[in-house]
């Protein structure tokens, strides 16, 4: 499962990361789907204060480690995700990525 959610698409990205194996960075959310509770707006952390699931239930990460540093233990945060916001064009390309070629332009006869 691992493989098939992190692993490939991090490869296919171009992406250092997505394995979960020494020498690589660990980042992965636990989960226990058992643990159902009532979403509340005040136990959220949103800018907004408010949430339209309020009272639904809800199920929430138990353990979240983001670069090998946990932010949330417990269900409690106890971390600050630090990094920095990637824009278009801060990484390059994948390799795997190559540009289509033969396409139809406009005007040509076989466009629809």
């Amino acid at each position: 499962m691992v493989q098939s959610l992190s692993e490939r698409p991090a490869r296919f990205l171009g992406l250092p990361r997505g394995a979960i194996a020494p020498g690589q960075e660990a980042s992965f959310v636990a989960v226990d789907f058992r643990a159902v509770r009532r979403i509340r707006a005040a136990e959220l952390h949103a800018p907004c204060g408010w949430t339209p699931f309020e009272g639904f239930p809800g199920i929430f990460p138990v353990l979240h480690l983001l670069r090998g540093e946990t932010l949330i233990s417990g269900g409690e945060h106890v971390g600050s995700p630090g990094g920095r916001i990637l824009r278009p064009g801060d990484l390059p390309p994948p390799p795997s990525v190559r540009p289509l070629t033969g396409l139809p332009t406009e005007g040509s006869p076989d466009r629809a």
